[in-house]
This record gives C-alpha cells, structure tokens and sequence, in this order.
C-alpha cells in the first residue's frame, strides 16, 4: 500500500493517498479503538493482467492473521491489534485496529497476496502457502518489471510490465545478479 522513501518517510503506493485524521481516513474511535480507510489508485493490474482489488486485500489480511500459514514475526507490525477488515467496493479497503497503533499507516504485514492465485490453495491447504512456488519462480507483483525468469542462487531476470498502473517504466529489463 505504502513503500518507503528516504529518511524512513512513507508515501503512497498502491494507496492513492496515506490515511489521516484531516481527511477521515485515519479514526479514533470513543472505546480506543481506531480504523484506517485505504483508497486504492484505480487500475491497478497482477502482471498476469487480473486486476489488483480490495478483495486481494482482505484475502492478504485473513492469511497474515492465520498464525497457522504465518508466524507472529512474519512482517513485523502489529497484526494482534489488527481485529477485522472490510472492502465496501473494489478500491476501498478498511482495517479496524482494537487500539492506537501509530506505526499502522505504514500497513507492514499488509504486502498484497494475489487471491486469484493462491485463494484455492489456502482454502484446501492453507499450510502449503509458505512454500508455494508463487513466492520463488512463479512470483506474480504488481510492480514496474514481472519475474521473468530466476536462476535461484544466481540471477533474477525482470521485464518491464507494460500495464503498470503509474505508466510505461523506462527500462525494458533489469537483471539482478
């Protein structure tokens, strides 16, 4: 949702905007609790071409809650203050926090799953998510270059993913030794 700039500074990545009090997306409820609203930029695509929703978000919430499929420490953060989430529509995604929780804006343990493709898996499976090949050679994103092909344990080829959603990347491919 998020990514990190220099100096530690968060700025919007999938979200269209980071959530705050000014703009209601950041709350403070009476009881102490608190819910974040993410709106998602608009055409967003997996380089397979499904298109990125809020769906994939509540599929990436309910697996990194299942302390079965990921240990506590997985992505850092908080998910024990993470109590629920909701996607009124296709680009809206809320997350409801049992507390105030000052770190949540930077939406650690919320780095998107692809539902389309691991949804099935974790219905029938769920312990086989780990070692999917979807996190190693069948890597589906939604950044700027896709996995083209990996050497494991000696290089990485990416291409440029024509339907990035914040426009055509300059670079044809980046190969990563």
């Amino acid at each position: 949702l998020v990514r990190q700039s220099q100096y530690e500074v968060y700025v919007p990545q999938l979200a269209d905007d980071l959530p705050s009090l000014d703009k209601g997306t950041w709350k403070v409820n009476p009881d102490g609790s608190m819910d974040l609203t993410w709106h998602l930029r608009p055409n967003i695509k997996w380089h397979d071409g499904e298109p990125f929703t809020s769906s994939d978000l509540i599929f990436t919430f309910n697996v990194r809650r299942d302390r079965e499929v990921a240990p506590a420490s997985a992505g850092g953060g908080r998910p024990d203050l993470m109590i629920g989430a909701d996607a009124p529509d296709p680009e809206t995604f809320v997350v409801h926090w049992s507390q105030i929780y000052i770190r949540a804006g930077e939406a650690t343990d919320l780095t998107p799953l692809p539902e389309h493709i691991l949804g099935e898996l974790y219905r029938t499976d769920k312990m086989a998510i780990p070692l999917s090949r979807y996190f190693t050679t069948d890597f589906v994103g939604t950044g700027a270059f896709r996995l083209e092909r990996w050497d494991q344990g000696s290089w990485m080829q990416f291409e440029r993913f024509e339907d990035y959603y914040l426009g055509r990347p300059k670079l044809d491919e980046v190969e990563e030794v």
